[in-house]
């Protein structure tokens, strides 16, 4: 018993700062699990349990369910986009005059591409007794048909070669 009164001194100074330190990592761990409920609250937002398990589990689902939605956009825009590379993309129109005794450039060469550069080019002459329309077939940028300047004028315009 001798023993245990000499270092009863030691004893309580070491069971003290024990004590100290025990209750600063207390405090440390108070601090980091307030800063995760604060974390988590906005994951619980609107739902009635707060049990971990049952919110990632609903989360994951409400994930699932959006990567579903958004494969499926994504299959509905590539079919948007192969239908639209079919459709009028490209315009251009080149007007003019055919023939010297008539003003106002009232002929004109319009080309109606789509994505591929394929179409239509429709060309109006104009003259003072008649007005004469005529349709060419467009494929690549170019028609089995000899084109007239204006026609190709206006096919360039209508891809953008010319501004």
């Amino acid at each position: 018993m001798h023993t245990l009164e000499q270092h009863t001194a030691t004893i309580l100074v070491g069971l003290t700062v024990m004590t100290l330190l025990l209750i600063i990592a207390l405090s440390v761990l108070v601090v980091r699990m307030r800063r995760l409920e604060r974390a988590w609250l906005p994951l619980r937002r609107g739902l009635e349990t707060s049990d971990a398990s049952v919110l990632l589990a609903d989360h994951a689902r409400t994930i699932g369910d959006i990567v579903e939605r958004l494969t499926q956009q994504d299959h509905r825009l590539a079919d948007l986009t192969s239908i639209l590379t079919g459709c009028i993309q490209h315009l251009g129109i080149r007007r003019y005059d055919a023939f010297e005794d008539v003003g106002g450039q009232q002929s004109f060469s319009l080309a109606l591409l789509d994505g591929r550069h394929t179409g239509l080019i429709i060309t109006g002459i104009y003259s003072r007794t008649a007005l004469r329309i005529y349709v060419k077939h467009v494929r690549d940028g170019d028609s089995d048909l000899e084109l007239t300047r204006e026609e190709h004028e206006a096919i360039r315009h209508a891809i953008g070669v010319i501004r």
